[in-house]
């Protein structure tokens, strides 16, 4: 996005990367769009963008730290200390004081499942707060946007196809729905931010995530709030310890996470929230994981192969970040309803109406190299036909498995 050719040594140390490589320019037009005005960088991110040589930069979540790491390394790129870029999402933020005792949301824990609890959110609606669900699984996601189907909201999970997903985004990002329900999809990449969250309980390092799209500015005149509600049906599926050790504990991780929770409530700061996952996951051991030792090993040999890289050009399949763990081998399939429209287009085109799905769900079928699979697809309503009609004619839930099918909900 940014240019790269060598510019000459200026005397601010950020006007460089501020002109040349039009981050200002990109950040002013993202916040048009919002409709807010840039104000210039904080302190925080001149003086990464003005710092000579290795740092570690501490903040929490919605700190943006992304500009904070270009302006920095683009600084490197001036100074002739370094050629390219390889930008990688950062995995763990250090500890500092000042930092970690800020609070921006009060948590709540209700010892009860979300669907119970509809009601409510409704109530939050109507007294003008934008409410973010997020749920552990598809089919619930599905679930509750039908059954809150009259207040308009933006179901989004992994189950749409390419072209429906980044109409979605675009929605979730730049229309600012009142009401979205969604899966772990929600918890990386969007810059959103909502006045209140309603989730099913998940381990502390996925709901530290989720609570970070909530007050997202920091507003201390208006704090957001997070509201914990008991794993669903199906969760204990996707988040779980080492089986070996998930045998012989007295607590699974989605019950310790829950306790932990319901025992640390109310105004919690980024320093509490660490402690908060340091206790969950406490005497538990990764090294001799079967998992993060391939994991590991996996990540030092592409670490080996893109030394030598210039440019990697990512698929939009590959630039989408998981943080749910898949058990079960899944296979890019197109959905039979567009079998006419992909058969038309070429290879490249067709990649747009891909969407994954579990291997072993057998009602696929080939034809002229493309593989096609019987689903029940429901496509999104364009957002404009929402606003001006007031309703959604037909409801955005994304793929299905069709409705003869009795499979259990456990795998989708």
């Amino acid at each position: 996005m940014f240019k790269t050719q060598k510019p000459e040594v200026r005397k601010d140390k950020c006007e460089f990367a501020r002109k040349n490589y039009g981050i200002e320019n990109y950040l002013v037009e993202r916040l048009r769009k919002k409709g807010k005005t840039f104000k210039g960088y904080s302190e925080f991110q001149t003086e990464c963008g003005s710092f000579d040589g290795h740092i570690i930069a501490v903040a929490p979540t919605g700190a943006y730290k992304t500009e904070a790491s270009l302006l920095w390394a683009l600084n490197q790129v001036e100074r002739g200390r370094v050629k390219k870029i390889l930008y990688l999402l950062p995995i763990k933020v250090e500890k500092e004081k000042k930092l970690l005792s800020s609070v921006r949301n009060r948590y709540k824990v209700i010892d009860d499942e979300i669907v119970n609890h509809l009601e409510e959110v409704e109530q939050y609606l109507d007294d003008g707060y934008r409410v973010l669900i997020v749920v552990n699984t598809v089919k619930r996601c599905q679930e509750i946007a039908l059954r809150l189907e009259h207040r308009m909201p933006i179901c989004y999970h992994s189950k749409f196809i390419l072209m429906d997903r980044v109409e979605l985004e675009d929605i979730i990002q730049n229309k600012d729905p009142a009401l979205v329900v969604a899966t772990q999809v929600v918890e990386v990449s969007l810059d959103i931010n909502f006045d209140i969250l309603m989730t099913e309980c998940a381990p502390p390092d996925a709901l530290s995530q989720r609570a970070g799209r909530v007050n997202r500015g920091r507003n201390k005149d208006r704090m957001g709030k997070v509201i914990i509600f008991r794993p669903g049906p199906g969760s204990e599926y996707i988040y779980f310890d080492d089986l070996r050790s998930e045998m012989l504990s007295d607590e699974t991780l989605l019950e310790r996470s829950f306790r932990t929770f319901l025992e640390n409530q109310g105004e919690l700061t980024e320093q509490k929230l660490l402690d908060v996952l340091e206790t969950v996951y406490k005497s538990k051991s990764f090294e001799g994981n079967k998992e993060y030792i391939y994991s590991k090993s996996l990540l030092q040999e592409t670490y080996k192969k893109l030394t030598g890289v210039l440019d990697y050009i990512q698929s939009d399949e590959e630039k989408l970040a998981k943080t749910r763990l898949e058990r079960y081998y899944q296979v890019s399939v197109i959905p039979e309803v567009f079998k006419d429209e992909v058969l038309a287009l070429s290879p490249k085109g067709r990649r747009k109406f891909e969407v994954k799905m579990p291997f072993w769900y057998g009602r696929r079928t080939e034809e002229e190299g493309v593989t096609f699979c019987s689903l029940d697809y429901y496509r999104p309503s364009p957002f404009e036909q929402i606003k001006k009609f007031g309703k959604i004619k037909t409801m955005c839930l994304g793929a299905q498995f069709a409705k003869d099918d009795d499979t259990p909900f456990k795998i989708f």
